[in-house]
């Protein structure tokens, strides 16, 4: 079904959305083509769905956090009715396998559904970041439905009052009638899997290519024959207001902050000079469009229309405003705005975020409080004067330590930066090929003397200089043509440079020069000092590149030296920190040998440009890198090559 003309600005917000789609589906309804009933979902359910809030990174790869009974039960005392619980789908499926679930992760996501459910919190598994090829490519679509009719099975045990089941978070398809189908039948799965559950259907990001907006979006979704079935949207507009300040998405809002809202010429005439001439004339475009109540429940009204129309019901399970450099008053006003506009329409919704840059908490002094101004906003119950908190859950400090030597592994290869220049007989100071930079967005050129051997150690140093068409220098070292072995232990004992735009790592890529694989023993962001992510990565079937992954949080990593090993055998790969376990997977084992890379990198498009407080020049401090091997026929073909 083709509907409407629409017209879009390039990178701003003017949009003229037809009506064509919603006056059709109108027609069908009222000629008896279409007809889902509404009142095949549970009163009790729906009011489990009408007050929520995200946990965004308690089961995301890369994004963990923990959280315990404590959380539920304040989140329980204030009104929340349910929990939306993102989950990354790589963190459960493998696509070589799309009927068998990550068991440990399985059990991560049991123990979370229990304890929300001791609290009588509902709870919503929604998956994220799923791959794009779940639109590009019908195989992966078939084996991906196929892996949620297994985990759908899985939950079919759970309270279907309490656990619903959502297909896929914010799909980004060219267009959202080829979103249709593909969501068809994965909803058809999900109920295979679980008959009595309520699901949760997602708008399409896109209305067409070059137009995003899930509202025009959702009145181009077809709702399907299951009267079971809730329908999702998510709620950021105005952008330039609610995603200020943000590095991903959109290129231009890196570049608001203090931006108003409501909106006019006179409410950001004042802005403007505080504002970069990149993104100057979009905050100037925002204010022309007049961005206020009026508007924002014009939009949500359509949404409640297409409802209305289908005849199902619908929730808005995202909204929020980001809060570090939005105006605090403005934020509660649109927060306050936004919430009672969906409850006037009948919408049920879950604000974006528990903490956070959008948190409806924030921790400091070991506690999560709750942001009293925010809860109000939300419609939430707190006390005037009473500190509404949990105590923030820490990981587990009581694993064991673990020895290389008393795993049965022996010494094969290492660098202890003893003398007082590289030794090139183990390494060269950049890519193979004397590539010298990269890509990723990052800034630095890797200069032949990014890097000085003093004092027992090798210290890789980032400097604001210009080279190679770079802004800045940097040091790396790899052990490319020199060594590379499969299998073993691979460790690194270092300390690295804080701030905004450092982007420390040790890893390890295939002596063929192909990728995948890539074995991230360790990446840490500088403006998150106390954490590290461990990551895997694989050529998938019919694709170029996924991943795997997960973080651990700790100390302040820059502040001394600690140690991050890999211990890669046939089967597993586990990560420690410290020499501890923090992370382990049985899925994508390489099996070639590899060689290793440390390396400072600056910039990019996951830690983002260095700002103000970034200081230069900042160093890498390396102590040792050490490779262990154990003296087998299974890795024999990989041994060391000198």
């Amino acid at each position: 079904m083709t509907c409407g003309t629409h017209i879009f600005k390039k990178n701003g917000q003017r949009r003229l959305l037809g009506i064509a789609c919603l006056l059709m589906a109108i027609g069908m309804v009222l000629a008896g083509q279409m007809s889902v009933r509404a009142d095949a979902i549970s009163a009790t359910r729906l009011a489990r769905l009408s007050h929520g809030v995200n946990m965004s990174v308690w089961l995301r790869g890369g994004y963990k956090q923990s959280y315990g009974e404590e959380d539920m039960k304040l989140l329980r005392s204030i009104g929340v009715r349910h929990l939306r619980l993102p989950v990354s789908a790589d963190l459960l499926f493998d696509e070589t396998s799309p009927d068998r679930l990550d068991t440990v992760n399985l059990k991560r996501l049991d123990q979370i559904i229990a304890l929300a459910s001791k609290e009588k919190l509902g709870i919503v598994v929604a998956l994220f970041d799923v791959s794009p090829r779940l639109w590009t490519s019908p195989a992966f679509a078939t084996k991906f439905a196929t892996f949620w009719q297994t985990l759908a099975a899985h939950l079919s045990a759970t309270d279907p009052d309490y656990v619903f089941l959502e297909t896929a978070n914010e799909p980004a398809v060219e267009t959202a009638e080829k979103w249709n189908p593909i969501q068809a039948d994965m909803l058809a799965a999900m109920r295979k899997g679980a008959p009595r559950h309520t699901l949760i259907a997602d708008a399409n990001l896109r209305v067409v290519e070059q137009e995003w907006s899930q509202v025009g979006a959702l009145e181009k979704i077809m709702p399907v024959s299951d009267p079971n079935v809730v329908y999702n949207f998510h709620f950021y507009e105005p952008l330039a207001f609610t995603r200020q300040g943000e590095t991903a998405g959109w290129e231009k809002l890196r570049h608001f902050h203090d931006v108003p809202f409501p909106s006019s010429p006179a409410a950001v005439a004042p802005v403007l000079p505080k504002i970069d001439a990149d993104g100057r004339s979009e905050v100037e475009f925002y204010g022309s469009n007049n961005w206020d109540a009026a508007k924002v429940e014009g939009l949500i009204k359509r949404t409640a229309d297409w409802a209305a129309a289908y005849k199902v019901h619908l929730t808005c399970n995202e909204f929020g405003v980001r809060r570090l450099v939005a105006p605090p008053s403005d934020r509660l006003t649109w927060l306050l705005l936004t919430r009672t506009l969906l409850e006037k329409y009948g919408i049920g919704w879950a604000v974006w975020d528990y903490d956070g840059d959008f948190g409806l908490a924030q921790e400091k002094d070991g506690k999560r409080a709750i942001d009293a101004q925010t809860a109000r906003a939300l419609g939430f119950q707190v006390e005037s004067g009473v500190q509404h908190f949990a105590s923030v859950q820490k990981p587990n400090e009581n694993l064991p330590v673990i020895d290389p030597r008393k795993k049965g592994y022996t010494l094969a290869w290492s660098d202890e930066f003893n003398g007082s220049k590289l030794d090139t007989t183990k390494w060269i100071d950049s890519y193979p090929d004397n590539n010298r930079t990269h890509s990723n967005g990052e800034q630095q050129y890797y200069a032949p003397d990014g890097y000085v051997v003093t004092g027992g150690e090798l210290k890789l140093k980032a400097q604001k200089r210009t080279m190679g068409g770079m802004p800045y220098t940097s040091g790396m070292i790899a052990s490319y043509g020199k060594f590379a072995q499969r299998y073993g232990w691979f460790e690194i004992r270092m300390k690295f440079p804080k701030g905004k735009g450092m982007w420390p790592a040790f890893w390890l890529l295939p002596e063929t020069k192909a990728w995948p694989p890539e074995i991230d023993i360790l990446e840490i962001l500088g403006h998150e000092p106390n954490k590290v992510y461990l990551t895997n990565h694989w050529k998938p079937v019919d694709g170029v590149h996924d991943g795997k992954g997960d973080s651990y949080t700790g100390p302040d990593f820059s502040a001394d030296f600690h140690t991050f090993a890999l211990e890669w055998t046939p089967t597993e790969l586990l990560w420690y920190v410290d020499s501890k376990e923090r992370y382990r997977t049985d899925r994508h084992i390489p099996q070639e040998p590899m060689y290793v890379i440390a390396n400072l990198a600056v910039g990019g498009d996951w830690p983002g440009l260095p700002d103000a407080a970034t200081v230069f020049p900042a160093s890498m401090d390396i102590d040792y890198i050490r490779v262990y091997q154990k003296r087998t026929s299974a890795n024999a073909a990989g041994s060391p090559r000198r």
